[in-house]
Order: C-alpha cells, then sequence, then structure tokens
C-alpha cells in the first residue's frame, strides 16, 4: 500500500509539473502536491509502527490469532519479515511444511528465513524427522547452534550416510562430547547425540560420569541427573535425592562404606562441598579411603576450587596433591589463581604449560605464563626463558583489554588515541547502506524494537555470509551506526574487526559535556565515568538489566533511592532513573562513595559497583594472614566471572577514556596498586553503602 500510495503520488507530480509551463512555480506545486501525501504516508507510518509494537507484544503472550489478524496491516512494510516470522513461530507446532517453506521462499536471504529455519530444525530434531531435517540444513547460513550440530550427526546416523563410528567427518565425536558438556539445563539435542555414541562404544561412561561431575559442581540438576541415568539407567529418583541432599545420601551409607560405589560417593562429596563447605571437610577424611586414586583427584580438586573461590589460603596446598592432566580447564584456572595468591610461580609455569591449548592460548594464561618464566626461582631465569616470556608478551599486547595492556606496560609500551587503519572505500559504505538486514535494523531502532533490532544487524554483519563482513564493510557499519547514536552495535561493530577501529569508534564518547560535568563536580576522573558506562550500557539511555537496574550507569533502585537520600536529591522518584541528568548524578555520586570507601582503587571500586560494597571488601581480606597482592593478581582472583571480567574491562576501558581525553599516552600501572586488608589507619568504611 506504501508503493501504489507513492507511484500514485509520482503520477500526480508528473501532471502537475506540466503546468509549471503556464506559469505555476516549481516548488510551489510540489509542496502543494506533496504534503497531502506526505501527511498521509507519515499516518501510515505510525500505524504500521504502532501495529508491529502490538504484534511484539501479542507474540510475547502467545496470543496466534491475534497475530494473524495484524500481520495484513503490515504488507509491504520493511519489517514484513518481523511480522510475518512472529505470526508462524507463534504457532509452529502447528504449521505445515508448505507453509514453512512459502515462508522461506517469500522472505528468501532475510535473517528472519534463517531464524525460523533453525526453530523449524530444532522441531524437526525432536520428532527425528530426520530427511526433513537435513533437507533445510543444507540451506542453513547461521549454523551457529550447537543443537542443530547434534541433531544433524543423528540425522547422518540414522540415514546411514556415513560409517557408525565416524557418522560425519566435519562433526567429531569430541566436538558431540564437547557441545553436550557446554550446555546447561534440559539438553535433548546433544544428550540424543552422546545417548548414540555411549551405545556405540565410542565414547566411556567415564566421559558420562565426568559430566556428571561437573554438573554436580556447578548445580545443574537437570543435566547432572541426565548424566547419571545414562550410565545408570532406572536410577534416576536416586540421583535426584543425591542431588538434593548430598549429605542424607551419605548418612545413609555410612554403616556400610564399602558397598557404596566410588562414583555415586564422588559426586555426592563433590555437590556436599559446592553447597556445605563445612560439612564436607566434617566428613572428607573418612570418606576418601573408599575412593580410588582418580576420585580422590576429582574429589580433592573440587575442594581445592572451592577453597581457591573461597579465597582460602589453604587452596593451593590442596591443589598441590593433584594432577594437572585430571583437573577441568576451570580447575586448572583456579589452581593459577591459588598460585599467584601463594607466589608461587613455579607452580603457575607448569600449569599454565599443562592446560588445553584452547585455554592457554587465552590472554590471561599467556601474560601469567610470561611472567612466570621471568619469576621462577630455581636456576631457570635466563636468557631463554626471558626472550620467550617477550615473545608471549608480544602475542597478546593490545590495548583493547586488560591483559593485552598489560602486556603493552611489560614491553614499555603504553596506550595512545588510535585512528582507523584504513578508511571505507565509497563501495563499502554504498554496500553498508544498501545492505537490507542493516536497513532493516536500523528501521527497527528507530521504532524501539532493540533486541529484535540487534539481533538483525548481528546476523547481517556477522553470518549472512561465512565469516562476516570484511574489514572495510565493518568500518563502514560501525561508522553508520555511531553516526544514527546507536552507539552499542558501533562498538560491537568496530570491534569485529580484524585491523584495529581507531579509538573514535571503540570508545565513543556521547553526552561528553554532561559526563565530564558531572564528573568534575564531584572530582572523578571524567575518564573512570566513561569506562563504566561504556561497560554497564553502552551509553543505551534505555538500557535495563535482567535485575531491575536502569540508564547510562545502570543504577539499581535501591542504590538509586538511598544514593539520592545521601546526597540530598530532594524530590526523587524512581521514575527519573532513565533521565539521562538523573542517572549520572546518582551514577557518579555512588561512584564517588565507592572510591572514598575503598581508598581510590579503581578496581575495588569496580568490583563493588557491580557485586556489592560487602564483597569487595570480604575479597581485599580481613584476616592479619591475608596477602597484600598485585591489583592485577587480586583481580584475577575474583571469585565471580561476571565481576573479574566486568573489573578488568572498567580498567582497561579507562585507560582508553583517559588517552582520549588528555590525548596523551597512558599505561594500566596508575590504576594497578597493591590490594590487601584495609590500613588501621585508614578512614571508617561505610557499612551502609548498598
Amino acid at each position: 500500500m506504501f508503493i501504489r500510495s507513492f507511484v500514485s503520488s509520482l503520477a500526480r507530480l508528473d501532471y502537475h509539473l506540466r503546468l509549471t509551463r503556464s506559469g505555476c512555480s516549481t516548488l510551489l506545486c510540489l509542496l502543494v502536491l506533496l504534503s497531502p501525501c506526505v501527511d498521509a504516508m507519515a499516518k501510515q507510518s505510525d500505524k504500521a509502527a504502532a501495529t508491529l509494537m502490538d504484534m511484539r507484544s501479542a507474540y510475547f503472550r502467545d496470543q496466534s490469532g491475534a497475530l494473524q489478524d495484524m500481520l495484513p496491516t503490515i504488507a509491504g512494510h520493511p519489517l514484513e519479515p518481523l511480522a510475518a516470522y512472529w505470526t508462524l513461530k507463534s504457532r509452529l507446532e502447528e504449521a505445515t511444511a508448505v507453509e514453512v517453506q512459502a515462508f522461506f521462499k517469500r522472505y528468501s536471504g532475510s535473517y528472519y528465513e534463517d531464524r525460523l529455519r533453525n526453530d523449524w530444525m530444532l522441531l524437526l530434531g525432536k520428532r527425528q524427522d530426520w530427511v526433513a531435517l537435513q533437507a533445510a540444513h543444507r540451506a542453513f547460513r547461521m549454523n551457529d547452534d550447537r543443537d542443530i550440530t547434534c541433531y544433524e550427526w543423528q540425522a547422518q546416523l540414522a540415514l546411514g550416510q556415513a560409517a557408525a563410528p565416524s557418522a560425519s567427518p566435519l562433526i567429531t565425536t569430541k566436538t558431540l562430547v564437547a557441545f553436550w558438556q557446554q550446555q546447561t539445563g534440559r539438553d535433548e539435542a546433544c544428550l540424543g547425540a552422546v545417548t548414540q555414541l555411549l551405545r556405540l562404544g565410542l565414547i566411556s561412561p567415564e566421559v558420562v560420569w565426568t559430566r556428571a561431575r561437573d554438573a554436580a559442581m556447578w548445580a545443574d540438576k537437570e543435566a547432572f541427573i541426565d548424566a547419571v541415568a545414562l550410565v545408570e539407567p532406572g536410577q534416576r529418583v536416586l540421583a535426584t535425592q543425591l542431588y538434593n541432599n548430598p549429605q542424607a545420601f551419605l548418612n545413609t551409607r555410612k554403616a556400610q562404606p564399602k558397598k557404596a560405589a566410588g562414583n555415586w560417593l564422588s559426586v555426592a562429596l563433590i555437590r556436599l562441598t559446592m553447597r556445605d563447605y563445612d560439612a564436607v571437610m566434617d566428613v572428607l577424611a573418612f570418606w576418601l579411603p573408599y575412593l580410588n586414586a582418580d576420585q580422590q583427584t576429582w574429589v580433592n580438586a573440587t575442594v581445592a576450587t572451592r577453597e581457591a573461590m573461597r579465597l582460602d589460603n589453604s587452596a593451593h596446598t590442596r591443589f598441590a596433591t593433584t594432577r594437572n592432566d585430571q583437573l577441568s580447564d576451570t580447575q586448572l584456572e583456579w589452581k593459577v589463581r591459588a598460585a599467584l595468591r601463594a607466589a608461587d610461580w613455579d607452580s603457575v609455569l607448569q600449569t599454565t604449560r599443562d592446560m588445553p591449548l584452547t585455554v592457554a592460548q587465552q590472554p590471561a594464561w599467556v601474560y601469567w605464563r610470561a611472567r612466570a618464566l621471568t619469576s621462577v626461582h630455581d636456576g631457570l631465569r635466563n636468557e631463554r626463558n626471558t626472550g620467550l616470556a617477550t615473545q608471549l608478551l608480544k602475542r597478546i599486547a593490545t590495548p583493547d583489554n586488560f591483559y593485552g595492556q598489560l602486556a603493552m606496560q611489560a614491553l614499555g609500551q603504553a596506550v595512545t588515541a588510535r585512528r582507523p587503519a584504513l578508511a571505507p572505500s565509497h563501495s563499502d559504505e554504498r554496500a553498508v547502506k544498501k545492505n537490507p538486514s542493516l536497513r532493516r535494523a536500523v528501521l527497527a531502532f528507530k521504532l524501539g524494537l532493540r533486541s529484535e533490532a540487534v539481533r538483525e544487524w548481528h546476523y547481517g554483519i556477522a553470518l549472512h555470509e561465512p565469516g562476516g563482513m570484511p574489514n572495510g564493510q565493518l568500518l563502514a557499519a560501525a561508522q553508520w551506526a555511531c553516526k544514527l547514536a546507536i552507539w552499542d552495535r558501533c562498538i560491537n561493530t568496530a570491534s569485529r574487526m580484524s585491523k584495529p577501529a581507531g579509538s573514535r569508534l571503540l570508545y565513543p564518547m556521547p553526552f561528553k559535556h554532561a559526563v565530564v560535568r558531572k564528573a568534575k563536580l564531584r572530582q572523578l576522573d571524567p575518564a573512570v565515568v566513561f569506562g563504566i558506562v561504556r561497560q554497564e550500557s553502552r551509553f543505551v539511555m534505555e538500557a535495563r538489566s535482567g535485575v531491575g537496574a536502569s540508564g547510562l550507569m545502570q543504577i539499581m533502585p535501591a542504590t538509586a533511592t538511598w544514593t539520592a537520600k545521601k546526597i540530598g536529591l530532594s524530590g526523587f522518584s524512581l521514575g527519573q532513573l532513565n533521565e539521562q541528568d538523573t542517572n549520572l548524578t546518582l551514577g557518579t555520586s555512588y561512584l564517588k562513595l565507592l572510591l572514598d570507601d575503598f581508598q581510590a582503587s579503581l578496581p575495588m571500586a569496580a568490583a563493588a559497583y557491580n557485586a556489592g560494597p560487602s564483597r569487595s571488601r570480604r575479597w581485599r581480606g580481613t584476616e592479619a594472614d591475608s596477602p597484600t597482592l598485585e591489583a592485577a593478581i587480586w583481580m584475577e582472583n575474583i571469585p565471580f566471572n561476571e565481576t573479574r571480567g566486568y573489573v578488568q574491562r572498567v580498567v582497561a576501558n579507562t585507560v582508553n577514556y583517559a588517552a582520549r581525553i588528555t590525548n596523551k599516552p597512558q599505561t594500566v600501572a596508575k590504576h594497578l596498586l597493591p590490594i590487601g586488608p584495609k590500613d588501621q589507619t585508614a578512614p571508617a568504611q561505610d557499612e551502609s553503602l548498598p
């Protein structure tokens, strides 16, 4: 209807332009002619936008009938593929293959074609319709769903397309097991694949018990029960009882401990370790003799990991009794962290050497291995080790992450504001602005369909073509996003470039005047505030977290209310949290209170901003035997994965923003003063800080 209206207006335009030869002003005719048309199109656009928002609401309420009624009014709209996806996805269980194929054809090449194909294949996999699944899989572009890979392998096996021992040269047993181990909760697709691997003798029961131990350790009840049921058919009830109450499970077997199966005992002790550390310490010495050597290692490794996460100095001693080749990736990481706290560089060096390659190549472990090479005290500190350490540091040196900045500092390099390594060509810019996915994403952003827009944008830059967009187009897309003030997509897109994107795109400074003014009012470094905002919200004003934090600085309602009262902000209401000025006022005020409370330590204040002041205080240590650590070691030992990464990114962000704001070289060392128990001469802590 939009196109027909516009074509009709063009016909009228041609007629009226011919009248200009009779003395009518061309401009006047254009204004007179197009004004009704523009008004009509604007009203149609507003109506379509309102309908799309109604359809979104209906989709999340599972109102399939309402969606079908509204869909015709979106016909011809650029976001019709989205509306059609909502409509068909809401009733996909009842849809026919003909309807699905018609959708694929009508919206061929779009994100929503491939999104529905992904959903359709998951449904086909559950139905074990292997022929239809393979037919759909051949056209699957995103190829980023582990469940689909597990279903595809089962399809190949069921249809006899490859010999059972290998099933597919592209989908290995190792891949399937890894996918299964990475999933959380109930996982029908990869669980089904592993069930077949076990039946065919391609994996041993011990692989399944490893999954059960990991699930017991990380509190994944469904995964634990499913794994145990694979190797102990008919024992789901017992597995559930063990998971829910491991102490009771152990108590009922204490009278005849020799009759208890070692695998069951080990998972019970592992589960109890993570649930009640004190309780497991009461019974550990009794039960360990009834386990074989491997089972003892698994239990001791779990206890050591729990101690390391509690920042208990005994973790390092217990880890020393374990063999690296029997530890999980996560346990190896915690073994290194415990060794760092104990300043045992020999253990750091050996454990980082023994890590699987995919883990060992992560910047954190490359950096600590390099540090260990130059810090061991057994005569190995020599020119060869120093040279190898330098090579490792050069491999990870970059201004764009915390360990990269540490490596730069060790190499004598500073962080500076950078220009892009290349400029987008005109053809790159044209290609980006003509890209259907990006155009739909931009319109969705404008209509307030943020989550849908983010997914469509990501598909356009990363998934539509194998390997994603080339560098020139990524740069053009990032620049376009920044120009449109879609800051999170600007940063995300620039971050995907294999060549440096430049500081202006990676570290933009929207609202600069307001941020700098608020920071100076509270005697804060503006770079710190920008570092927090970039990590918290990516400058999305309407951002809201899953736990209720709001606005640029992602402030929790209780924290906002407390801070407003503390600084005397009269008339404050929670409805103001998404207002830029109020959010910055409260966020910078709270950040200043945290920095004052933690003696200007950015890592401790950032940890408190993310996880709460009481946790940050506990992690710094309160006992006399708590060590004073390098800030980088303290940060690496933060028990929460989210908070650890958060603090490291805030510090790295701050260094980059300081380089931009001051236009002077910066190093991360400025923010890394040693961290330990609070100095008794320091001012008393504000225990009321939320």
